[in-house]
């Protein structure tokens, strides 16, 4: 089963003579789905608070390309964006602002700050998406970034975060899919897992794009991760202070990979690769 939004694409046949875009354009292209993102993010707070949530913030936000979409979804809606590394942040100022309107980019405000430094002003939603806060490597450090979440959200927020697992992410392995930009670009998008020590559940990762013509933008990122499990992060969001926590499971498209619909479940089977949304209510 492949990841739907982690795995690769693969592309093969005629040579591209384009110019090869931005590693943060090819990102976007394979990995993040901003719009479904978002409106799922809107779907579990309603579905949990009977209400539309117009505060979110977009922990480990890179380019911030969900918190742009955001703004975008409804002329009340506000985000913050919260990165400490200013290349990707650089990337989204110059690529994703300017195509708001001015009072979008009023309602959007991106900060160069660690996670852990920020709790005002308190929001409704908050998320760490793409597996973002497996940069944590001990439950400590984990525990330490929970319980600052629960600081921040208002006295009816959520946090959501993602999570993978699965038979495939326990040992190195390599995933690729087909992949075609709509100008036309065709490219190999190709996860790899490089690694996974069973003592630490620590394993890295990298993303390589390859393109028709024999090129490459090899390790293009690199992931160095602890392999957290859903009850882990239940755990920690429940010792945080969170009332209850849920789990959305990914559906099968029937092919063995994901379809991107998302549901709450109680139970499920482990299968190869999986991917899910654990979600805390304070």
């Amino acid at each position: 089963m492949l990841f739907c939004r982690a795995f690769a694409r693969i592309a093969v046949g005629k040579k591209s003579k384009m110019k090869k875009p931005n590693k943060y354009v090819l990102y976007e292209d394979s990995v993040q789905d901003p719009e479904s993102e978002a409106e799922l993010f809107d779907r579990i707070f309603k579905e949990h608070r009977g209400k539309k949530a117009h505060t979110f913030r977009e922990d480990f936000c890179g380019t911030f390309i969900l918190s742009t979409e955001w703004v975008r979804r409804h002329k009340k809606n506000q985000a913050w964006g919260l990165d400490i590394d200013p290349v990707p942040l650089d990337f989204g100022f110059k690529n994703h602002f300017p195509k708001l309107n001015k009072d979008e980019q009023e309602r959007l405000h991106i900060l160069k700050k660690s996670v852990l430094d920020v709790r005002d002003p308190k929001v409704q939603i908050l998320g760490a998406s793409n597996f973002s806060w497996f940069i944590w490597k001990t439950r400590k450090d984990l525990l330490t970034y929970v319980r600052n979440a629960y600081e921040s959200l208002t006295s009816d927020g959520v946090m959501i975060c993602d999570i993978q697992g699965g038979f495939e992410t326990v040992q190195p392995n390599k995933e690729t899919r087909d992949q075609e930009m709509e100008n036309g670009l065709e490219y190999t998008y190709v996860w790899e897992q490089k690694s996974f020590d069973p003592i630490s559940h620590e394993a890295t990762f990298f993303i390589h794009f390859k393109f028709p013509d024999g090129s490459m933008k090899r390790r293009a990122f690199r992931y160095d991760w602890r392999m957290w499990t859903i009850p882990e992060i239940r755990e920690c969001m429940k010792e945080a202070g969170f009332k209850k926590t849920f789990v959305y499971w990914e559906g099968d498209d029937g092919e063995g990979g994901g379809n991107g619909e998302y549901n709450l479940v109680q139970k499920e089977e482990n299968c190869e690769a999986w991917i899910a949304y654990v979600v805390g209510l304070k």
